[in-house]
């Protein structure tokens, strides 16, 4: 979805932040737009290849949103009912 023609497209200076798949932006591109003072800032918890180290405005977080109390219990509980379907 954010592509090199989506960052030509953009007013200049955006910051852009992807918390759902690494696929929705070209990391090509972003680092692209950064290097070339296109977008502002960039902040992820997910990439699929790209090393953003060292490039200024650019925030890389840990994905960590299975660390939620509800979503460890429903894992659990899955993984459970998957034992108990295969020993069935």
């Amino acid at each position: 979805m954010i592509d090199w023609c989506s960052i030509e497209a953009m007013k200049k200076s955006p910051y852009i932040i992807n918390t759902s798949r690494a696929d929705v932006v070209d990391e090509e591109a972003i680092k692209w737009g950064l290097s070339n003072k296109r977008i502002r800032g960039f902040a992820s918890d997910v990439n699929k290849k790209e090393n953003f180290k060292g490039i200024d405005n650019t925030y890389i977080l840990p994905h960590i949103g299975s660390f939620t109390q509800e979503s460890r219990d429903a894992m659990e509980s899955k993984a459970v009912d998957f034992i108990i379907t295969g020993l069935a």
